[in-house]
């Protein structure tokens, strides 16, 4: 008999079989309990194999982690998994990332149902934010999961929802050979169904309130040719955005094809996602200051009025107005969205060369366009401040205290008619990034020996600009589509990163029941930062009391290169199983999150207002660098009585050094421009806590 020990290791027995029956009635009786089958291939062959558990049965596997949620692992750190059946029942189509705020340590919010919505989104593990965690796709990166799609893009963009079988968490710190350069707070592993043995084809439909529908279908070819299997998947999803009006529709298309040939020593397994969508970027419920003291109907506002544009002029003064009712005047957008569009691929190839050394290689190409849409009120001082800087500079009567205003003259006319004529701008962030890389990873087997080593290397090429465009009653545009011919562009972002990271580690089975894990980690990551299109100076300009002109003592950053590097990250670890059912693990580990590739507005060395401060920081700042120490018991208990088939869990104490962690410094009055932002190191930051 052969036997995965991952999936016998929970059998307590020996179980004792009494009474005449035949040896395949005994062996049945035997395995049983252990979710095993037993058939008779032969006259002198017994064949044992593990059954297909019914539908919903939870496949307990103490340290295996086949269960749909289960905190266990043979790792020295804290490995909770929850597995895609889990992850649909919850909330079909859910974006992976929500189904993880089930567990203990781990807090989500998003304003979408699905917890699709990314302006809106954050994810807290251990008290690290969204862009301070590591993400993996199959063991490719996904980056810092930043809304600016910087280096990466979120997993629901990656992967089709229904496509995801399991969800893995590292809540402390993630392996060493781990493919992320900002992964402080541990990490957060996705992994994509096989393809399915047989043939076969499967489709599921969603509808709802709301507006709702949402189609997942997908075709397996089963096995052909020698040893191959593929499918294709493909989604549509479709839903009003539950605090806007019906025109304002949240989902989009999505498509992934998977490719696996399992050879007699390779494995090469193709890879590919594209998506596009499309959904409104909302900022919640605001409060009616005006209104709601005598209506309590009217507490809160809608964050947005299209399509209706009649209504949004309506809620503002006119061109002339010089008073600031309402007391909030940019509480209401028009419009806001967010547009994306990937294409994501890897090709794996796993080559055993004998019992002892194999080689993993993974090839990886991503490519995201993308924009956030905003169209505006311009009745704000920034806004003008902005909009008047390039498009009449020189009306020094709308300009008190250094900045354009309303609140004296009425709005400028040059700006209210460039801009539209309706009290609206829209405002882009328009993204591209292109990055492609390479993951290589030997495993040396060699006694009690588990010998781990590998490099990652990527190349990323990412832009970002900012640019206006009018909005009047004859194009008021969407929120599905990009404007063309801007009025002008404020600023734009050329980034150029090398990221490359070399790991080792050895586990070693040094008795039986005790396991030790020691390693390391070097990671460079180096960032050229440039700025072709500077914002004018003016247009990043604070208040200057008295000033009838435009304040130009705020300066832009040329940028230039900055190398996050640290040559030493050690890790070491431990897991003892000291009674047949409880283990206990112990890990330490340190990491370094590289600085974010972004600019202006943003917590990045490129994100300050003037190329001194670019300077000081390149000498003077450090990346963010983390300890975290992990300490917990596991345990997995048969229980085998008429309700409960056994009971496991895990107790883990951790305390994290989090150093040198960085801030945005903003000046008094700095509004949303960003003015005169100082990026620095702000001191350290203690934590201890138990899940």
């Amino acid at each position: 008999m052969l036997a995965n020990t991952e999936d016998t290791r929970h059998l307590s027995g020996p179980y004792v079989v009494s009474g005449k029956m035949s040896d395949v009635e005994a062996l049945k009786q035997l395995v049983k309990k252990g979710s095993f089958t037993v058939h008779q291939s032969s006259p002198r062959t017994l064949v044992i194999e593990k059954a297909q558990l019914p539908k919903g049965h939870a496949k307990h596997v103490y340290a295996g982690g086949e269960e749909e949620i289960v905190a266990t692992g043979r790792q020295t750190r804290s490995v909770m998994t929850v597995g895609g059946e889990q992850m649909q029942a919850t909330m079909p189509g859910q974006n992976p990332l929500q189904a993880l705020s089930i567990l203990p340590g781990v807090t989500f919010t998003n304003v979408d149902p699905w917890g699709n919505n990314e302006q809106n989104s954050s994810i807290y593990v251990h008290g690290f934010s969204t862009t301070q965690l590591g993400y993996t796709l199959d063991g490719i990166p996904l980056g810092a999961g930043a809304y600016g799609n910087y280096n990466g893009l979120s997993p629901q963009r990656a992967a089709i929802s229904e496509d995801i079988s399991k969800v893995a968490l590292s809540s402390g710190t993630g392996a060493l050979g781990t493919a992320s350069s900002s992964n402080l707070g541990g990490t957060i592993d996705f992994t994509t169904a096989d393809p399915k043995k047989k043939a076969g084809a499967s489709v599921k439909q969603i509808f709802g309130s709301y507006n709702t529908f949402r189609t997942f279908a997908r075709v397996d070819t089963g096995n052909f040719g020698n040893n191959n299997s593929a499918y294709f998947a493909f989604s549509r999803q479709d839903a009003r955005a539950w605090n806007l009006n019906g025109a304002n529709r949240q989902g989009g298309y999505q498509v992934n094809a998977k490719f696996l040939h399992k050879g007699e020593k390779t494995k090469i397994t193709a890879y590919f996602d594209w998506q596009n969508k499309s959904e409104p970027n909302t900022q919640g419920l605001s409060i009616n200051s005006n209104d709601w003291l005598t209506d309590p109907t009217k507490q809160y506002t809608r964050g947005a009025f299209y399509p209706d544009l009649a209504a949004a002029m309506a809620n503002y003064p006119s061109m002339s107005s010089k008073s600031k009712a309402p007391a909030a005047p940019n509480n209401q957008y028009y419009f806001s969205s967010a547009q994306r569009t990937d294409f994501l691929t890897y090709l794996k190839i796993s080559h055993r060369f004998n019992s002892h050394l194999t080689w993993d290689n993974n090839l990886y190409f991503h490519y995201d366009d993308g924009a956030g849409v905003v169209a505006t009120s311009i009745r704000t001082n920034a806004i003008l401040t902005i909009l008047g800087t390039y498009l009449d500079p020189s009306a020094s009567k709308y300009i008190k205290n250094g900045q354009f205003t309303y609140s004296q003259k009425g709005i400028d006319p040059t700006v209210w008619n460039k801009t539209g004529g309706t009290g609206f701008a829209t405002r882009t962030t328009e993204y591209t990034d292109y990055r492609g890389g390479l993951t290589s990873t030997f495993h040396y087997r060699v006694g009690h020996h588990n010998i781990e080593t590998g490099i990652w290397y990527e190349r990323n090429n990412n832009e970002a600009a900012r640019r206006w465009y009018a909005l009047s009653a004859t194009n008021t545009l969407t929120p599905y589509q990009t404007p063309k011919d801007p009025l002008f562009t404020q600023w734009q972002n050329k980034f150029y990163t090398d990221t490359f990271v070399f790991h080792v580690q050895d586990t070693w089975k040094v008795l039986p029941n005790l396991t030790v894990m020691a390693g390391m980690k070097l990671e460079q990551v180096n960032t050229n930062g440039t700025l072709p299109v500077a914002a004018l100076p003016q247009s990043l300009a604070t208040n200057t009391k008295g000033s009838k002109t435009l304040d130009s003592n705020t300066q832009t950053a040329a940028g230039g290169t900055i190398s996050a590097f640290k040559p030493f990250l050690p890790a070491v670890g431990m897991v003892w199983d000291f009674t047949r059912h409880e283990q206990v693990f112990v890990n330490i580990q340190k990491n370094m999150n590289s600085f974010a590739e972004s600019g202006y507005g943003t917590t990045s060395p490129w994100g300050v207002s003037s190329q001194a401060e670019f300077e000081d920081f390149k000498k003077h700042g450090k990346p963010e660098t983390s300890w975290t120490y992990e300490a917990g018991l596991r345990t997995f208990r048969p229980i085998n009585s008429k309700f409960l088939d056994s009971i496991s869990g895990q107790l883990e104490y951790y305390h994290v050094n989090f150093y040198d962690r960085l801030g945005a410094i903003k000046k008094p009055d700095a509004g949303i421009s960003g003015v005169g932002t100082t990026i620095a190191n702000l001191g350290d930051v203690t934590t201890d806590g138990v899940d």
